[in-house]
């Protein structure tokens, strides 16, 4: 791995991805009384609560934001974390799991297997780069940019408040 880091996304790009995506996730999601973000901690649940209070600016519609713990390099359903309870239903909402960087789709997918016993109305994926290196059946449905890299390089999305910036490294 290199020591250079190569910024791909500063604080005002990040700003306008998020807008752009929330107004995506309102068309998709125009006809749904609830959304339900869950971002995948740290930095995937500081990016769902920068989507949240888009979406909540350009739509008069409910959105819950709940944290999820998972551990991206051995994922493993038992010892996935979040606040949203079984028992809470979802059956007539859509949840949207928010990561910062899609890269194999592993997370997403071990994640994503926590929430099909809560059936939700529809289950939708957001990430802020997506890469194109997936070994599991995990695709994005929002995607704020999409990056071809090599399997050498690493995305380095860091936030502070409400701002951001991405590095390639």
């Amino acid at each position: 791995m290199s020591d250079k880091k190569l910024q791909i996304l500063d604080s005002a790009a990040i700003t306008q991805k998020v807008r752009r995506m929330a107004y995506e996730i309102v068309e998709d999601c125009y006809d749904d009384k609830e959304l339900v973000l869950v971002g995948i901690e740290p930095n995937g649940y500081q990016f769902a609560r920068l989507l949240k209070s888009e979406i909540e600016k350009i739509q008069n519609q409910k959105v819950e934001l709940f944290p999820l713990k998972i551990d991206k390099e051995q994922p493993n359903i038992q010892t996935i974390e979040t606040t949203l309870k079984e028992n809470q239903t979802l059956k007539s909402k859509t949840l949207i799991l928010v990561d910062d960087v899609g890269n194999t789709g592993k997370t997403l997918f071990y994640a994503l297997a926590t929430f099909t016993k809560m059936q939700p109305k529809k289950i939708k994926t957001a990430v802020l780069v997506e890469r194109q290196h997936k070994r599991f059946p995990v695709a994005s449905n929002f995607v704020g940019l999409s990056l071809s890299t090599t399997l050498q390089e690493t995305i380095i999305v860091e936030f502070n408040g409400k701002n951001g910036v991405a590095y390639l490294e």
